[in-house]
């Protein structure tokens, strides 16, 4: 019995065409009378930069034969009566099995199992080490591994071999040329992302003191500055950013998924870091100075005046515990005097107080995060 993989949505009959390796399968049917002519059609999509890259994920697409439906039977799914492939008599008990057709702009596609994702670039080298330990990322045996996936292809690739064909019935050849042709050039932000990517090898691998001294400044402020820290993350997303814009120029929607999710996943995040920043600086702009009383007063209250109470209270034999009276009280006055002097630096920053929040303001035009970045330095 032979196995023949049907798209679920062609009920026509015409010259069905697909391929025929490792299993056959039928990418569409084309209306048309004469043979030579399917071919032909198929040969210019063979020689077109997209038919090329079909070629490398699923093999040469090729006539399969002539396919009819009977308008006797009724089934909930169609059943063609195969009449000829290659040229000979299809004489072979077969057994159909549907798939569907999914179009490569709606994302969707079949894959083997999870893993048939494509994985995202991790950076950190001790979170790549633990996904040697992932049980869910079975290992299987190479030879059927490309086989499966070469028919999985075959499956997602099926819906753009027939938009191929189609717009090869419509547009001459000539055409089709003169169209793909200036597609060919790099876009700008390519080349934007290329000249960041020398600037930064030129800047790590630089000998001279020029580009070396602020370097070891940057990777030193690193270590205690969120700041920089901050700064860092944000050029990383950037660049990642411009290197995950432009297409994948294979066709393999498993891919072109994964890009999709990975690019517009971290715009969302810059985004809502950028918008919950802006509301947070129009906050500290319009009730600056309710902030700035509030914070006076809960914090000179919680964090002066509530410390002198505990430690009078301390050493006033607390709960009726008879302490060593003094050395309760060295420890009293001495934590006293400290507090002393804790609220006399405080009135001096209570004057820089517009100043920081002047900063915090324009920190937050950057994002909620670099706000929160400032305020761990500051603090």
């Amino acid at each position: 019995m032979t196995s023949v993989f049907w798209p679920s949505d062609v009920t026509w009959s015409g010259i069905c065409y697909g391929w025929n390796h490792p299993e056959m399968c039928v990418a569409g049917v084309l209306e048309v009378e004469e043979e030579s002519h399917a071919h032909t059609l198929l040969q210019h999509v063979a020689h077109s930069t997209e038919g090329q890259a079909l070629i490398k994920l699923c093999g040469t697409p090729r006539v399969l034969g002539c396919c009819a439906f009977s308008s006797l039977t009724r089934t909930s799914y169609p059943r063609p009566d195969i009449t000829m492939v290659s040229g000979q008599s299809w004489t072979y008990p077969t057994a159909y099995i549907y798939y569907h057709r999914h179009n490569a702009s709606s994302l969707r596609f079949y894959a083997l199992g999870p893993n048939g994702t494509h994985r995202f670039e991790i950076q950190d080298e001790y979170m790549r080490s633990s996904l040697k330990h992932d049980f869910s990322n079975t290992t299987t045996s190479p030879s059927v591994l490309n086989t499966g996936q070469t028919m999985v292809n075959q499956w997602n690739s099926a819906k753009t071999l027939q938009q191929l064909i189609e717009h090869e019935q419509r547009v001459p050849t000539t055409a089709i040329q003169e169209v793909n042709t200036p597609l060919q050039g790099p876009p700008k932000y390519l080349a934007i992302n290329k000249k960041i990517q020398s600037t930064t090898n030129e800047i790590k691998y630089s000998k001279s003191i020029f580009w070396r001294f602020p370097s070891c400044v940057f990777a030193f402020l690193s270590e205690f500055s969120v700041v920089v820290q901050q700064t860092e993350s944000r050029a990383r997303k950037l660049r990642h950013l411009l290197r995950s814009m432009h297409s994948v120029p294979n066709g393999d929607v498993r891919l072109k998924s994964s890009q999709y999710i990975e690019f517009y996943s971290t715009l969302w995040i810059v985004l809502n870091d950028l918008i919950i920043g802006i509301a947070l600086r129009q906050f500290l702009r319009q009730d600056r100075q309710v902030l700035m009383q509030f914070f006076v007063l809960n914090f000179e209250d919680k964090a002066v005046h509530k410390l002198r109470q505990i430690l009078l209270w301390l050493d006033s034999w607390p709960g009726g515990l008879k302490l060593n009276t003094e050395l309760s009280r060295f420890y009293s006055h001495g934590f006293m005097g400290l507090i002393a002097l804790w609220h006399r630096s405080f009135r001096t920053i209570i004057h820089l107080l517009p100043m920081l929040f002047s900063v915090l303001e324009l920190g937050s035009a950057f994002g909620v995060t670099m706000t929160l970045a400032m305020v761990c330095d500051l603090v």
